[in-house]
């Protein structure tokens, strides 16, 4: 997983998984997200938690949703691996309204 950015992008920080056992993580568990985004030049417009199961090359979106209302705060999604185990790779990806974005 790399970082790429354009200019000023927002910040990604603070990304915490719930639950964050790796014991506690398997199919038909579903998973909470929670990250902080803030952007000092403009207000973040679009922010995406990417995930795909590790072999295949297809990403499925989950849009995270702002907790507080505000483009700069704290945003949240769930997601639920499906069966059979495996291992599964993320991404975050978000957007600012002058068209700036960060992948994590």
């Amino acid at each position: 997983m790399g970082i790429y950015s354009r200019y000023n992008p927002p910040n990604i920080t603070n990304i915490t998984f719930s639950p964050n056992s790796t014991d506690s993580v398997d199919p038909d568990v579903t998973l909470n997200v929670t990250l902080f985004v803030n952007d000092t030049t403009s207000n973040a417009t679009n922010v995406k938690f990417q995930y795909r199961r590790d072999g295949t090359s297809t990403w499925t979106n989950a849009t995270m949703e702002s907790m507080s209302g505000n483009p700069n705060g704290y945003y949240n999604c769930s997601w639920t691996p499906v069966a059979p185990n495996g291992i599964w790779n993320y991404r975050i990806w978000a957007n600012d309204s002058l068209a700036n974005e960060i992948q994590l």
